[in-house]
């Protein structure tokens, strides 16, 4: 048994447990629905979940919310230089929402898995699917200018 978890998880008299875990997890969904995602995710909600339920800090909810699969990103446009770039996000949330106006059903089915797929690829996907149905699919409309597909970097000797 390793000595320094055992005395800082006695320290902390804390422990994520299933009842824990459930707690963050409802309250973390509630903030969601009153607040919206911006104000859930920002570390006063996040330390009041803590503090609601015994944890460590917010860092230390986000984590575990994350590693449940529960905490989501905030679809906040990332900009460089005055320039907003196309993320991974918006290529699942507009394959997400060609699926529903397509009447797939996406009960209980998540992309998640495609967001470890490569930029280019996801692009690939969106073209494909926007030919197939005829329609133009717009996968970040805060992008500020016209980008070419991206491209993938690949590791230099």
């Amino acid at each position: 048994m390793n000595t320094k978890t055992t005395t800082t998880a006695a320290k902390a008299g804390f422990e994520w447990n299933e009842t824990t875990v459930s707690k963050a997890t409802e309250l973390y969904q509630a903030l969601i629905e009153s607040d919206g995602l911006e104000i859930a995710n920002s570390s006063d909600s996040l330390g009041k979940i803590a503090k609601a339920i015994g944890a460590k800090s917010a860092q230390a909810v986000r984590s575990k919310l994350s590693n449940e699969k529960v905490y989501q990103k905030a679809e906040k446009a990332r900009s460089v230089r005055g320039v907003v770039r196309t993320q991974k996000v918006h290529y699942i949330r507009a394959l997400q929402s060609t699926a529903k106006d397509l009447g797939v059903d996406l009960t209980g089915r998540k992309f998640d898995s495609l967001e470890q797929g490569v930029a280019t690829d996801l692009q690939l996907v969106i073209d494909l699917l926007s030919k197939a149905t005829g329609k133009t699919i717009i996968v970040n409309p805060e992008a500020t200018e016209e980008a070419p597909a991206p491209r993938q970097e690949t590791a230099k000797a």
